[in-house]
């Protein structure tokens, strides 16, 4: 047909029309055309390519992209060829327009992604293992390129990441590690840090099989880190933050290897490589204890000229880097606290759009170093940090008020009932936080202005909203501020106890109108919050009763105020409700979780009219039958395999229950 043409607009013209045509092509009649139509369709692509068309290839590519994700069974009987000529186009440096090879491998990660298995049975995954190293080995023609523009290493590394993410990762490493071994030391500056790269990406995916071989990994990576080009140690240092948090717990036992290559690339001369060091070093910190004592000097004399760089995004990462310090030794951090406190006060006074960011993690940090340290250390510096920390709820930055909620829930861990005299400035924010929808909207298609979204709690009613074919769109930030202003209530109930108990009716009342919300983060917050909400009620009202009871001789175990017998009540069934009908496995181990802790207090009689729920619960969760364990029983029908993460949120939920049963 046109497609064979000898005139070029034909062929070029048949492109277009055949990439209208494939998407609309059904029954199997039609399907089997539209195969026919592959080879012929990729074989104009790379005649387009050398005409310098390049307008018709990305429209015949984006055309195979949307057909391998809606009718791949047009495309799986040529598989193999198809993929062989993306990735000869992905490769074809000087030949391809950047942004072209970039499209190419766009449909080979959605492939790597979607058909990682199919990829496997067809013996297709080395030929993409080596296109994907020799991308990112591939050196970008001009050091000061657009970050935002398509690099050849981007490309490899996401189809990289796409195949650890989703083979097993026994089925990739040994050719990871020969290609690894064979570059590291190479005298091409592209292959090192391609081979640094390549161990980086996979530490996700093939975390298993990755801690297995550290021994062999981990002289590589300091190799790396020792480079002397100043690219390859910023590649090893953003390498060892992936170690650092996909490698637990086993990568922190190498922390006297690791942190003196730290130390050093903090004292490099570029940006990227001090940021990259002060996030592999936050890593470093979050998992250690007492261990970090020996090097907290040096990490504070260099923590000190972060602090003091002109670069906010690097002064961020500072504080984030203390932060975790700090909580890791405890008083050990003594000596430094009243410097450090110092640049907190100057940080924290900073009001200007661009360094909000920066004034929120010297918030967080100023709030974790109150929680770490003894209360006479930050006595000095209290009126001055809380003046500091209302002012900022009155700012207009979601990620401020956010963590200025963390830093109040820090401080109410030292102030406890000293809080009350704050709380007629500090509620009113955590109310219009909870309440506000400002982050959410609908968007219309084609286009239109956005709209509110209205009520986000779930309502099994509500179907319309169902079915609206506008996408709803959520601001992380605001999504963030909301959990934490949750968080926050509870942390204020929790360190106040019964000197909270003016405030909770209206506390409660805030609370309750998250429930059923349509976001995890925040339901677990829920669960929580009541759960301290209620023991304020209990420490105010109940256990003066069953104090006077006791000191009567009088058996006090079933004594409840009334107040607190009403609460309970509410709380029961929502926690329990929690646990039937929550499709989230740590929303549901939490509200475990509250269960347990309320029990001890509470005692089992309190708790005998709803003890049947509990148990019958209970026994769901453990038989796999809960609705947050669907996805389990789908993956055990379909024969697949759970993924880190999910594994992660199953050991969350098995330790909640087994708490509870105990």
């Amino acid at each position: 047909g046109g497609m064979g043409d000898a005139a070029q607009p034909v062929r070029v013209a048949s492109v277009r029309g055949v990439g209208a045509l494939l998407q609309w092509l059904g029954t199997p009649e039609e399907v089997a055309l539209g195969a026919q139509a592959l080879p012929p369709l990729l074989n104009v692509a790379g005649q387009c390519i050398t005409a310098g068309d390049e307008d018709t290839v990305m429209m015949a590519y984006e055309t195979l992209i949307e057909v391998c994700s809606t009718s791949f069974e047009i495309v799986e009987g040529h598989l193999t060829i198809l993929v062989k000529h993306m990735l000869q186009v992905g490769c074809a440096k000087g030949t391809a327009d950047l942004a072209v090879r970039d499209k190419a491998m766009g449909l080979i990660s959605e492939l790597c992604a979607s058909k990682a298995k199919l990829l496997k049975r067809k013996h297709l995954v080395p030929q993409i293992l080596q296109a994907a190293f020799l991308l990112m080995a591939e050196l970008e023609e001009d050091d000061d390129a657009d970050p935002d523009e398509p690099q050849a290493y981007k490309m490899g590394s996401a189809t990289l990441d796409s195949l650890a993410i989703n083979l097993p990762s026994r089925s990739l490493v040994p050719e990871l590690l020969t290609f690894v071994a064979a570059n590291i030391a190479s005298p091409d500056r592209g292959a090192r840090r391609g081979a640094i790269m390549v161990m980086g990406t996979c530490a996700e995916g093939c975390a298993e099989s990755f801690t297995e071989h550290l021994e062999t990994l981990l002289p590589w990576l300091l190799k790396g880190m020792e480079d002397p080009d100043l690219s390859v140690r910023s590649w090893a240092c953003w390498a060892l933050t992936q170690f650092a948090e996909f490698l637990q717990p086993e990568i922190v036992e190498h922390y006297e290897a690791m942190l003196p290559g730290i130390f050093q690339a903090l004292a490099a001369s570029d940006l990227t490589t001090q940021r990259r060091a002060c996030i592999a070093l936050d890593a470093f910190c979050e998992n250690l204890t007492d261990e970090l004592g020996p090097y907290l000097e040096r990490l504070m004399a260099q923590m000190e000229h972060v602090l003091d760089a002109d670069d906010p995004e690097l002064r961020e990462v500072g504080m984030s880097s203390i932060s975790s310090a700090a909580g890791a030794v405890g008083d050990a951090f003594l000596p430094y606290f009243p410097r450090t406190m110092q640049r907190v006060g100057m940080c924290m006074a900073y009001e200007s759009e661009e360094l909000l960011s920066l004034r929120a993690r010297a918030t967080e940090l100023g709030g974790i170093l109150a929680a770490t340290l003894k209360r006479e250390a930050f006595e000095p510096y209290r009126e001055a940090f809380v003046g500091a920390l209302l002012a900022g709820l009155a700012l207009d930055s979601n990620e401020l008020r956010e963590y200025t909620y963390g830093a109040l829930a820090n401080l109410s861990i030292v102030m406890q009932k000293d809080m009350a005299p704050l709380l007629p400035a500090i509620l009113p924010y955590i109310n219009a936080s909870i309440d506000s929808e400002d982050g959410l909207s609908l968007m219309p298609e084609h286009g239109a202005a956005a709209q509110p979204f209205g009520n986000l709690c779930v309502d099994s009613d509500d179907e319309d909203e169902d079915n609206d074919p506008r996408a709803l769109h959520v601001r992380t930030a605001w999504l963030d501020e909301k959990a934490s202003a949750v968080h926050c209530m509870g942390a204020l109930a929790e360190g106040m106890k019964g000197d909270f108990a003016p405030h909770l009716e209206a506390a409660v009342a805030c609370v309750n109108k998250l429930k059923g919300y349509f976001h995890e983060d925040v339901r677990q917050g829920v669960q929580a919050a009541l759960q301290k909400l209620l023991m304020v009620s209990f420490e105010a009202h109940t256990a003066p009763l069953r104090a006077q009871a006791a000191a009567a001789g009088q058996d006090a175990s079933a004594i409840l105020h009334p107040t607190t017998a009403l609460l309970l009540d509410e709380v029961m069934e929502e926690l329990i409700g929690t646990m039937q009908h929550d499709d989230d496995k740590e929303t549901v181990a939490q509200a475990c979780e509250a269960i347990a802790l309320l029990s001890k207090p509470l005692g089992a009689q309190a708790l005998s009219k709803v003890m049947v729920r509990i148990v019958e619960a209970l026994k769901m969760l453990l038989e796999g039958g809960a609705p947050c364990q669907a996805e389990d029983e789908e993956a055990d029908e379909e024969g697949g395999e759970e993924d880190d993460d999910e594994e992660d949120h199953d050991q969350v939920l098995i330790d909640a229950v087994a708490d509870l049963v105990g």
